[in-house]
C-alpha cells in the first residue's frame, strides 16, 4: 500500500495557496513528491484541493491500494462519510475525490497530527512562496531529503 501525505498552506484568499503530496512505500521510503500553487477561498478548501490532487496523482500513477493522510480533520471526516463536516464551498471537491477513490480496490483516509505531517507542510509552504508547481522522483532537493530522513527516524 502506498501512503500519500497531503497538506496545504494558506494565508488569505487574495494570495495563492500551496499544496504538497509525498508518497511513501511500506518502509517509509519516498516514492516521489509533488507541490503546487493554487487559489482557495479558505484553508479548508485549500486542504480539499490538496486531497483531490493526491487522489488524481494516485490514479495517474496506477496505484490501486492507497492510504491518504492529512492534518485537516474536517476534510478527513468528509471523505470518510461525514458530509456536513465541510462547508458547501468545499463539498464539490470532496465529492470529486470520493468518486475517484471509489474506483480503487482499497483505500483509506486518516487524520494525522500536524507534527506528523511536517514534510508535506514544509513543501506546501515552499510551493506557495515560490508560486510554482513541481514534482520530484529522483534528484530530490537536499533540504527535502533532510526533512524526509528526519521524519523517517521518527516513524
Amino acid at each position: 500500500m502506498i501512503k500519500v501525505n497531503f497538506d496545504a498552506s494558506f494565508i488569505n484568499s487574495s494570495t495563492c495557496s500551496g499544496w504538497a503530496l509525498m508518497a511513501r512505500d511500506f518502509a517509509g521510503n519516498c516514492d516521489g513528491l509533488r507541490g503546487g500553487a493554487d487559489s482557495a477561498i479558505d484553508p479548508e478548501q485549500a486542504e480539499a484541493k490538496a486531497l483531490l490532487n493526491a487522489v488524481l496523482w494516485a490514479k495517474q500513477k496506477g496505484w490501486t491500494r492507497v492510504h491518504l493522510e492529512g492534518d485537516c480533520l474536517n476534510v478527513i471526516n468528509a471523505v470518510n462519510g461525514s458530509h456536513t463536516a465541510v462547508k458547501l464551498t468545499t463539498q464539490n471537491l470532496i465529492n470529486d475525490a470520493i468518486d475517484i477513490l471509489n474506483s480503487f480496490p482499497v483505500w483509506l483516509c486518516t487524520h494525522v497530527h500536524r507534527d506528523a505531517n511536517h514534510v508535506a507542510d514544509s513543501i506546501a509552504k515552499f510551493a506557495r512562496s515560490q508560486n510554482s508547481c513541481f514534482q520530484y522522483f529522483l534528484n530530490i532537493p537536499e533540504w527535502i531529503q533532510t526533512l524526509i530522513q528526519q521524519d523517517k527516524t521518527l516513524m
